[in-house]
Parts: structure tokens; C-alpha cells; sequence
């Protein structure tokens, strides 16, 4: 088992190339609560739940978002395999809904942090964490897209 994991270091395959994105950006994704509970930890509990807070609602949002544009590229490229103008389709459609999704969480951070957070003094810390990580929605959509758009571009191109 620790040969063949030694052997996909040295000789990886397309598919382990295309991966490689989607693994990067998971655990930066995933750490980001933790590197800023830790520069947050000397500043107080309020401050440490907000962050923690903030942190989970953003998961559930990126969970929701990486499933709907991930189940449109699939879909789309169902639809024309060959064709890579379905690619750049899709991947705008996913990028599209992503922008949406940022958008509305954006334009409605009070009412899903009401819901959520039941303390009122943490309302105000969490609506604030969330305003700034409402950004990373489509960066993290453009993330998972680059496995494939490399993929796509790598392709030979028939004349």
C-alpha cells in the first residue's frame, strides 16, 4: 500500500493532475477557521465564537455550492463530451451560480445569522466574519474549475 501511494507521487496519472486542485483547496478552505481562531484566540471569547460560527455557516454554503456547480459541469459536459465550448459553458454556469450564491448570502447574512446564532452579542461578530469570507465563494469555484480547464486545455485539438 505505501509502494503504490510512492508510485502515484512519482508517476501520477491525468486524473491525479486534475485532483491536485481540488485537494489544495479543500484543506486551505477547511484551515482557514482554524488560522483565524488561533490569531484570534489573545482577544477574547466573543471574538473566538464568532469566528468558530462564521466557520461552519461558511461550510455548509461551500458544500451546497461546490455540489450544485460540480453536478452543472457534469451535466453539461454529459451533454457534449467533445465539444470544449460546453466546458467553458459550464464552468461560467458554475461561476455564475457561485457569484449568485455569494451574492444573496451577501444581501442576506442577517437573517441566516439570526437563525443561527442565538447569543445577540456574537450577531454583530459573526454578520461582520461572514461580509469578508462571502468573497471566497467564487474563488473557491474558479479553484475547483482548474483541474478541468487544465485538463480541457492540455487536450490535443484535432484540425
Amino acid at each position: 500500500m505505501i509502494r503504490t501511494a510512492f508510485n502515484k507521487i512519482n508517476h501520477p496519472t491525468a486524473f491525479d493532475m486534475m485532483v491536485f486542485p481540488l485537494i489544495v483547496q479543500g484543506v486551505l478552505t477547511a484551515s482557514l477557521p482554524y488560522f483565524d481562531l488561533l490569531l484570534l484566540s489573545k482577544l477574547g471569547t466573543e471574538e473566538v465564537s464568532a469566528v468558530a460560527l462564521s466557520g461552519a455557516i461558511l461550510m455548509v454554503l461551500l458544500s451546497i455550492q461546490i455540489g450544485f456547480a460540480q453536478s452543472v459541469i457534469a451535466l453539461k459536459g454529459e451533454e457534449d463530451a467533445a465539444n470544449v465550448n460546453a466546458f467553458y459553458l459550464a464552468l461560467s454556469m458554475a461561476t455564475l451560480l457561485s457569484m449568485l450564491m455569494g451574492l444573496s448570502l451577501w444581501l442576506n447574512i442577517e437573517v441566516i445569522v439570526d437563525a443561527v446564532v442565538s447569543n445577540p452579542a456574537l450577531t454583530a461578530l459573526v454578520s461582520t466574519y461572514l461580509s469578508w469570507l462571502v468573497f471566497s465563494l467564487p474563488v473557491t469555484q474558479m479553484t475547483l474549475c482548474c483541474g478541468f480547464f487544465c485538463a480541457v486545455m492540455a487536450k490535443p485539438r484535432s484540425h
